[in-house]
């Protein structure tokens, strides 16, 4: 069954409920179900004059994503935080739109259904690179991509603006929690975990700027030469110290790989001083979410995270 509706005066069809879910596990299994959002993102292609044939799905981390053509579909709702995701994707698209084709152009946006679940959405430009996981390069253009990616990403730490609609700065408020955090993720040896909050004492933050805050291997695409065509999923946009961004840049999309991270502090032009490690390690540990999955082998010999912050961040 099906309602219509009209907005912006061009009519569209949509379901009748908006996506409902009993329990978390039930979202994540649908993710990406393109026959199951299908419905929804063609209500709000029709509903701005895009063609909605063939939906397939999109990357999706958080939120349902799909492809139509040459737009992208993301829809906001359920799942705990997406207000606030939704305003931070739009705020942080607003600012990075100053920076041309780093970031997917925002075609159209909206609402689904009224209050209490409007199921917002965004419709972006696709991209027509291939995401960082799932490109083959050889070493050079790894490094040149890498590279590229720093002088990229300069630009946005060098963005001003208020903030507004952004997520709030992280670090701000993280480090009483953070070995807790660390317990409950069950990654880091418990060893490591008693050391958290010594190892943080003199933390001090650098101003804030700007940053994506989750710069993955599936946020990154490259083109088949390794050229960057741009970053994807801006939702946990905030402004904090830069040093948050290198975080899932470099235990995720560089899997821990410093010559990486070397090609990107020197395509940056970012100040590296024997301070650059610890600074760096201190930051991973207070971070939102666990980033030290991918890094096991490394967590599990290191003898204390004065040696594990060596172990990943030491490019001097």
């Amino acid at each position: 069954m099906v309602s219509s509706d009209t907005m912006a005066g061009v009519p569209a069809i949509r379901p009748a409920t908006a996506p409902r879910f009993g329990a978390p596990e039930d979202y994540g299994a649908r993710l990406a179900d393109a026959d199951f959002w299908a419905p929804y993102a063609a209500a709000a292609l029709h509903r701005h004059g895009f063609p909605a044939e063939d939906l397939t799905a999109g990357f999706s981390g958080t939120y349902p994503t799909l492809l139509a053509g040459d737009v992208v579909v993301k829809l906001f709702g359920w799942f705990p935080g997406w207000a606030e995701s939704y305003a931070a994707e739009r705020a942080a698209n607003a600012l990075v739109a100053a920076c041309p084709g780093l970031c997917p152009a925002v075609r159209a946006t909206g609402r689904l259904y009224d209050r209490p679940a409007p199921w917002p959405y965004l419709i972006f430009t696709r991209l027509r690179g291939t995401a960082w996981r799932d490109v083959e390069l050889p070493p050079r253009r790894r490094y040149a991509g890498a590279a590229d990616l720093g002088r990229a990403l300069r630009g946005v730490h060098a963005l001003a603006g208020s903030g507004a609609g952004l997520l709030p700065d992280w670090l701000a408020t993280a480090r009483p929690g953070a070995a807790a955090r660390h317990h409950k993720w069950g990654i880091l040896p418990p060893a490591l975990v008693d050391e958290i909050d010594e190892f943080l004492d003199g933390f001090a933050p650098l101003a804030p700027v700007l940053v994506h805050a989750d710069v993955t291997e599936d946020h990154v695409f490259v083109t088949p030469t390794g050229e960057l065509d741009g970053i994807i999923d801006w939702a946990d946009a905030m402004r904090t110290d830069p040093y948050y961004e290198l975080g899932a840049l470099h235990l995720g999309c560089f899997a821990g790989d410093r010559s990486l991270l070397r090609a990107f502090v020197e395509g940056y032009g970012w100040p590296v001083d024997d301070g650059f490690a610890r600074h760096a390690m201190q930051v991973a540990l207070m971070h939102r979410f666990d980033l030290f999955a991918g890094v096991r082998d490394l967590t599990a010999r290191a003898g204390g995270l004065a040696e594990l912050s060596t172990l990943l961040w030491s490019i001097i």
